[in-house]
């Protein structure tokens, strides 16, 4: 039924969490012997200032259900302790959010989907970081065609997802070393080119120096198909959060860093080679929960 989970666009906040609510329990009802989670995959819609909200009550009467549409539905799961996965790059998991779902026992886990082009950058920066690699500044452009593409093409609703990819390198590389003026310069572009549709390209330059202080370079383009890079992460976290909830974790979950760009946790694991580790013990505590 298309019209689960779709309150109308006139609705106040609380009539919105209600409405999404009993849509949930709806749903419940008609599949009992389902696990459910709920998957943002809304747009970005640009950064929001509540992040300095200490109570729900605050989010409430202050938060604008239309701008912020996603807010509706995290509140709703986490009313309904159900695990919420955050694959944008909106700011969901405010902490009164965080809080109450940890009330729930219920896990989180955000935020930004790690598809292509920051996943390979991941990888990258942290085997320059392994060899001891000076990065001196990496250029990343980005063009998109889809929806994704055209939303992103407005600065403000960008501004989030811009500084996800931007901060990323800076949590795997670290602070500079004494030697070293400044960290990498390093610079991100979105733009929107209807031609290309699905079939999103990225282009990246890395200027890095070795030993002796010796420049090198690398070119790198990549032409990626963006729904089908984004779908088995979904199903990969869905099959996590429900393992998780069978498990009585709560609260964000800082060993799934690795299917996202900016992790809602303290301390989570930044290059590679650590997400790849964390994911490994997480795997070992849940796999009893992962096969039933």
């Amino acid at each position: 039924d298309a019209t689960f989970l779709r309150p109308p666009q006139d609705l106040m906040l609380p009539e919105k969490v209600k409405k999404i609510r009993a849509d949930i329990e709806k749903l419940r009802h008609r599949y009992p012997q389902n696990e459910p989670v709920l998957v943002n995959l809304l747009p970005a819609c640009g950064i929001s200032d509540l992040e300095r909200c200490t109570t729900l009550e605050q989010i409430y009467e202050q938060a604008d259900a239309n701008a912020f549409p996603d807010l509706a539905y995290a509140l709703a799961a986490v009313d309904a302790g159900i695990p919420l996965i955050n694959f944008t790059s909106n700011v969901v998991e405010l902490p009164p959010l965080i809080a109450a779902a940890r009330e729930q026992n219920i896990p989180l886990c955000g935020r930004d989907g790690k598809t292509g082009q920051t996943y390979l950058k991941v990888v990258l920066a942290s085997a320059f970081k392994a060899r001891n690699m000076r990065v001196d500044g990496w250029y990343s452009l980005n063009i998109l065609g889809n929806e994704d593409g055209r939303n992103l093409a407005d600065p403000a609703r960008a501004a989030g997802k811009l500084a996800n990819k931007t901060a990323l390198l800076q949590e795997i590389l670290g602070p500079p070393h004494e030697k070293e003026k400044s960290s990498p310069f390093h610079k991100v572009a979105i733009d929107f080119y209807p031609p290309r549709g699905d079939a999103k390209e990225a282009w990246d330059v890395v200027d890095f120096s070795g030993i002796f202080g010796l420049p090198m370079s690398l070119r790198m383009n990549l032409q990626l198909r963006d729904s089908i890079l984004a779908a088995p992460l979904v199903i990969d976290l869905c099959w996590w959060m429900a393992a998780l909830r069978k498990a009585g974790r709560s609260g964000p979950v800082p060993e799934l860093g690795f299917y996202f760009k900016k992790s809602i946790c303290a301390g989570a694991p930044a290059t590679f080679q650590e997400q790849l580790a964390a994911l490994g013990e997480l795997e070992t505590r849940c796999l009893p929960f992962i096969n039933g």
